[in-house]
């Protein structure tokens, strides 16, 4: 996996990252959710009422009779009748004395709205109003007055056709033939008209309005799935964004993929800053690392095979990555497994090991180096309880003498020194000139004599990217450890490190992930320890 390949190829991508940034997703939705509750309740209740009215105009009044006539005089239809009855502040006026409330002519012709029915065909009046009962008297009303005014209308529109009709038949003569078929048409349409004048009903309420059970508004429900909806929105963009925007490189599987290194262990965060040792087992907040740390020897073990030469760097690209938390745990692991291991502290500006193993700081492999202290002096013993009884060693006879002047660091001395299962040489005193001192002769040297004498030799180096200190001893290790902080350390800085150790580095070359978090592994081994139990277990 490189820079260029895509993060999110399935849905177990996007559940990941739905688990990383669910703070950010979850925010959003839980404002959005409360804003629409807030609005919800602090929003003034309003009812909706409905009336529905039957027009009829004046050529369906005379369609109904059998009639003809279709007056000249017809305004229109329906729709003009409604839109000029409604439309006038008079209408408003006489609903308002009905009610008998004192309410605003522009407010009260508001709160009402028409529309036609298309499957009845029939006028909806709706009303809105703070109160149920005043929503239903409301439509009630307007209802009431739009048929009476449009049965107003009607009739005088048919009145105004029949006086049309008589002054044409006064003007007619009493010649006989067709005049006196004519003279009996009109008459019969003069009395049709008449009869619907007096009788028809071109306006009817065909459904009164009830007070409803509920208000219309607010609608808590629905805003609060808009809300949710918003909400959910709003976080999934900002959790992409983020997550788009974010370089900092987050669990094993992603880090050592874009590496392209080998995953040779990961490490959580309670265990920065400290050294785990093995009798840590029995502490049930530390079990877990005990055996991380137990796998990360087994691993480096694997991959040193039948290696003559087992010195294990381990660095990180910056500070703070855990570079000396995992060398001081796997030389504590590698000791209580049986093999004489030496923990040598070269970071020479930011020593950490000797507060860590409550051994003394100094002398130590400064003083060596400048020629201050002999190697009796600066190598200390640390005792690992419960550890297996290391191996007889063999006198090491490799035939390169002194290590240094005072013939102190020799393979035979150092043999005889390398009395306990671990051994570790603090940094020493603070010196000028770190990087010198590490490329000098004599640690060359002391390097060569210690890896005659222990079965590992485990350095704890300074962060490769701001110093290169860390340069000088690659050649002489047998394999390296790159320690990268998980959420931390960017795809930048890693490459970068990378590349600092491309062709100096040894082909045995492995990343550790520090501070990894159960939620950033796809496969969480050693994040779930597996403890031991006096109870019968099932599986």
């Amino acid at each position: 996996m490189d820079e260029h390949t895509p993060r999110y190829t399935n849905l177990r991508d996007y559940g990941r990252l739905l688990r990383k940034q669910w703070l950010l997703v979850v925010l959003p939705v839980v404002i959005a959710v409360a804003a629409a509750l807030g609005f919800s309740l602090h929003q003034t209740a309003t009812y909706d009422a409905q009336a529905q009215v039957l027009i009829q105009g004046e050529d369906q009044q005379l369609t109904l009779l059998g009639s003809s006539v279709v007056p000249s005089t017809a305004v229109g239809g329906t729709t003009a009748i409604v839109a000029q009855t409604i439309s006038t502040p008079a209408l408003a006026v006489s609903v308002r004395r009905k009610l008998r409330k004192r309410i605003p002519i522009a407010e009260l012709m508001g709160a009402v709205s028409l529309s036609v029915d298309s499957t009845t065909g029939l006028l909806d009046v709706d009303a809105t109003a703070g109160t149920a009962r005043f929503a239903a008297a409301l439509a009630n009303a307007y209802a009431a007055r739009i048929a009476a005014v449009t049965t107003s209308s009607v009739r005088r529109q048919l009145a105004t056709a029949s006086r049309a009709l008589k002054r044409r038949l006064g003007q007619l003569g009493s010649t006989a033939g067709g005049v006196a078929a004519e003279r009996a048409n009109l008459l019969d349409d003069i009395s049709r008209l008449e009869f619907l004048q007096a009788t028809g009903a071109p306006g009817q309420v065909v459904r009164t309005a009830t007070p409803p059970a509920s208000p219309a508004s607010p609608e808590p429900a629905r805003n609060l799935g808009l809300g949710l909806i918003a909400g959910l929105l709003i976080g999934l963009i900002a959790a992409f964004m983020r997550e788009a925007f974010d370089r900092r490189m987050r669990g094993s599987t992603e880090i050592a993929g874009r590496l392209g290194l080998r995953l040779v262990g990961h490490v959580r965060g309670k265990s920065l800053g400290k050294a785990i040792h093995p009798d840590m087992g029995s502490d049930r907040d530390l079990a877990g690392d005990v055996e991380t740390f137990r796998i990360l020897r087994t691993n480096v073990e694997l991959l040193l095979g039948e290696e003559p030469r087992r010195a294990v760097l381990v660095t990180s690209a910056l500070p703070e990555e855990g570079k000396s938390t995992v060398a001081s745990s796997l030389a504590l692991a590698s000791a209580a497994a049986g093999r004489r291991t030496l923990l040598l502290e070269a970071d020479l500006r930011r020593p950490s090991l000797a507060r860590r193993l409550d051994i003394p700081p100094s002398p130590g492999l400064s003083d060596y180096l400048l020629g201050l202290a002999e190697a009796s002096a600066v190598l200390r013993p640390v005792h690992v309880r419960g550890a297996t009884a290391a191996p007889a060693h063999a006198a090491a006879g490799n035939g390169n003498g002194d290590g240094d002047g005072d013939g102190d660091a020799g393979g035979d001395r150092l043999a005889a020194i390398a009395s306990t299962n671990l051994s570790c040489l603090p940094a020493g005193r603070l010196h000028g000139g770190s990087a010198e001192l590490l490329a000098s002769t004599r640690m060359r040297e002391l390097l060569e004599d210690v890896t005659s004498v222990y079965d590992v030799v485990i350095l704890d180096t300074a962060p490769l990217l701001p110093v290169a200190d860390t340069l000088a001893l690659l050649a002489h290790a047998s394999a390296v450890i790159l320690c990268v902080r998980s959420g931390q350390t960017t795809h930048e800085q890693t490459q970068a490190a990378r590349e600092a150790l491309a062709g100096v580095a040894p082909e045995i070359t492995g990343v550790v992930v520090t501070d990894v978090r159960a939620r950033d592994e796809t496969a969480g081994r050693g994040l779930y320890p597996y403890r031991y139990s006096a109870e019968r277990s099932a599986g």
